[in-house]
């Protein structure tokens, strides 16, 4: 690995960790003011922009990575003006639709106090959301990871600071979610003063806009499939049972989330050269490479897993309150389903080499009928635990199909099974630590530096690791 690459590396894993990071605190601020109703309608909004906003832009972000890098100043600056544009008209169109149907929508959220603010909220998002992806996508094109670690920073004090402040100040959900939209608004225009006047205004450019469009606009499907798979499980448990149990379901999703937060930083950097190599015929170096990421992702994430799954109850404790305890059930769930999910997240990278995109569309489509339909069979009876089951099952599904197809056109991909086991193994020390503690400040630091002693003892750290472990301070400033 580079040390130019190093470099990058580290600061995605900065930025991860500051974002999700900000997503964990606002955690226990929601949860702790509002409750396991007020944080259930909290992640249904999120959930619901998430799954807008790609079709609001019609693909757009797609072709902003796959275009924009190389490309003359004028023709960013023209791509850019004509994304933004095409994506504030489609995000105003929306927003003037929700307006319009407001005593429709207030119907279903009757249950709000202040619901007009709501409405203004979700109309607000409409337009923000899509502009926020748009200038992202133009920052992670040219991998301008430290312009990214300091738009983070911004987005925390415009987005924390006020949903902190109505919360704490005795406010209902609708304004805490209005707050959070003038905050993202806020950044929004900050981000196209930024980014414009770096590249230029430059002009609209039709031909531009439909390259983007036609790259781009299958990604968005597939991102949908994505959706369906990924949150339809929160939507049935509001329709079958509250918000409550979404809130609850919620928080056990969030802390199980944390598998991919430490993983995601290696996907996110190094797919880009598992490409290079792939398009430069080195098919064994874009294999090799892709083993060893796999095997760094694993001893990254087989901890966390443990460690979190057995200091579940205090976590959930310190994030929230007694109305939450019944999630502590399926936090080890969780955790053990994102970590499937993101070894088939790795095979899929492997498969985009191989095979033309609409083979991962169709994948994700059938995940996607697959998680309907194990929800609306196992929410009913079973609430949330049957959510998190139907989840694990999706994404089992998904792990073998990816790891199949990969596997087929590739024999020298595979699965390090005696990695695994060993850290499994490595995690034991740490594991028996929190049992016996119950502090989780300071047993699971502590079990980490277990950890990592465990696996030096084990050899499974390799020379070439030691080698590149001392040469870091060497990273190019």
């Amino acid at each position: 690995m580079k040390l130019s690459y190093a470099k990058d590396v580290i600061f995605s894993f900065a930025l991860q960790i500051f974002e999700n990071g900000r997503s964990l605190l606002l955690i226990p601020v929601i949860a702790k003011t509002m409750g396991a109703s007020g944080y259930g309608m909290w992640i249904q909004v999120k959930i619901g922009i998430a799954f807008f906003c790609p079709f609001l832009l019609l693909g757009m972000g797609g072709g902003i990575t796959r275009f924009m890098p190389g490309s003359s100043k004028k023709e960013i600056s023209n791509g850019m003006r004509s994304s933004v544009m095409s994506g504030l008209l489609t995000g105003a169109a929306l927003a003037i639709s929700v307006i319009l149907l407001q005593r429709l929508l207030q119907q279903y959220v009757s249950v709000i106090p202040d619901s007009g603010f709501f409405i203004k909220g979700l109309a607000l998002l409409c337009i923000a959301e899509p502009l926020n992806s748009l200038y992202i996508e133009y920052f992670r094109a040219f991998r301008r990871m430290r312009a990214l670690l300091t738009l983070s920073l911004l987005d925390t004090i415009f987005e924390f600071a006020p949903v902190f402040w109505f919360a704490y100040n005795g406010f209902g959900i609708g304004m805490v979610i209005f707050s959070f939209a003038c905050g993202r608004f806020v950044m929004a225009l900050f981000k196209s003063l930024f980014v414009f006047r770096e590249v230029g205004v430059g002009s609209f450019d039709m031909e531009i806009l439909k390259r983007y469009i036609k790259f781009g606009l299958p990604i968005a499907w597939a991102y949908s499939f994505f959706y369906i798979a990924n949150y339809v499980d929160r939507y049935l448990i509001g329709f079958f049972y509250s918000t409550k149990e979404v809130g609850i379901y919620s928080l056990a999703y969030s802390i199980g989330y944390a598998a991919i937060l430490i993983s995601s930083p290696l996907d996110r950097i190094l797919v880009p050269t598992i490409t290079e190599h792939w398009n430069k015929g080195s098919t064994a170096d874009a294999s090799s490479h892709f083993n060893s990421i796999l095997r760094h992702a694993l001893m990254l994430v087989i901890p966390v897993i443990v460690f979190l799954s057995v200091a579940g109850e205090e976590i959930v404790r310190m994030l929230s309150t007694q109305e939450f305890f019944s999630s502590v059930y399926i936090i080890p769930v969780m955790l053990v389903t994102f970590l499937i999910f993101e070894v088939g997240v790795f095979y899929q990278r492997m498969v985009m080499l191989t095979h033309p995109s609409n083979v991962i569309m169709k994948v994700y489509g059938l995940i996607a009928v697959i998680s309907v339909v194990l929800n609306i069979v196992l929410i009913p009876a079973f609430s949330i635990a049957g959510a998190a089951v139907s989840l694990l099952v999706t994404y089992g599904v998904f792990c073998a199909m990816f790891y199949n197809i990969a596997k087929k056109d590739n024999i020298a991909l595979g699965f390090n099974w005696p990695l695994f086991l060993k850290c499994a193994i490595a995690t034991i020390p740490g594991l028996l630590l929190i049992l016996l503690t119950k502090k989780i400040i300071y047993s699971i630091p502590l079990a980490a530096c277990m950890y990592l002693a465990s696996i030096v003892f084990l050899g499974l750290i390799e020379e070439r690791e030691w080698a590149f472990i001392k040469r870091l301070r060497y990273l190019p400033k």
